[in-house]
């Protein structure tokens, strides 16, 4: 069970109840636009929101261990071309940034050293192709995945953009920017 499936099963069982939005967001004292893009997967709530929101509703979800700690142990090497601008551990669904560079150009973590899964899979959604898309569900299948996760599709696409030259290596491979380069960029 993902994180999707599960914000499904509490806007399901909002709906269920009667409650409104507004009513559920002043439960768990938060606004009412972050219940809204929690439930339109405009953000991915933190484990901890999910938690409240399901208390709130009087839902007995139960968030399995390989969910909570999916990417426990994962190390991503951040790149500018072949230069190693940073190092991402992840602990806990904590994410902890060791930066080699405060070149704004070359640094994709410039703001942050330490952030929560949450929040690295919003940034990494940055990478990846819009939710919306009308063709999303084609190019999931295409590298391989069923739902829409920007850590695992960034992991597989490498988080490779036409408007920079920042990528993201998970683990170890021997990958490099010249293989990677989107066509009409010079190898330089």
């Amino acid at each position: 069970m993902n994180n999707y499936r599960i914000v499904d099963e509490l806007a399901d069982k909002r709906r269920e109840l009667k409650i409104s939005q507004r009513e559920l967001a002043k439960r768990c004292n938060m606004p009412q636009s972050t219940i809204a893009r929690i439930e339109t997967h405009q953000i991915s709530p933190q484990l901890e929101t999910i938690s409240v929101i399901a208390e709130k509703l009087n839902c007995n979800i139960q968030l399995e261990d390989k969910l909570k700690n999916k990417w426990d142990g994962c190390k991503i090497s951040v790149y500018w071309k072949d230069e190693l601008t940073a190092v991402v551990n992840i602990k806990n669904n904590e994410v902890f940034i060791k930066k080699f560079t405060d070149n704004p150009m070359k640094q994709f973590f410039l703001a942050f050293d330490k952030i929560d899964i949450a929040k690295l899979g919003e940034l990494l959604e940055t990478r990846c192709w819009e939710r919306g898309r009308a063709d999303i569900k084609e190019l999931l299948n295409k590298i391989g995945l069923n739902e829409y996760d920007p850590i695992e599709i960034v992991k597989r696409i490498f988080g490779v953009s036409y408007n920079d030259s920042i990528w993201f290596k998970f683990g170890d491979n021997n990958i490099t920017w010249k293989k990677l380069c989107p066509k009409g960029e010079k190898y330089v």
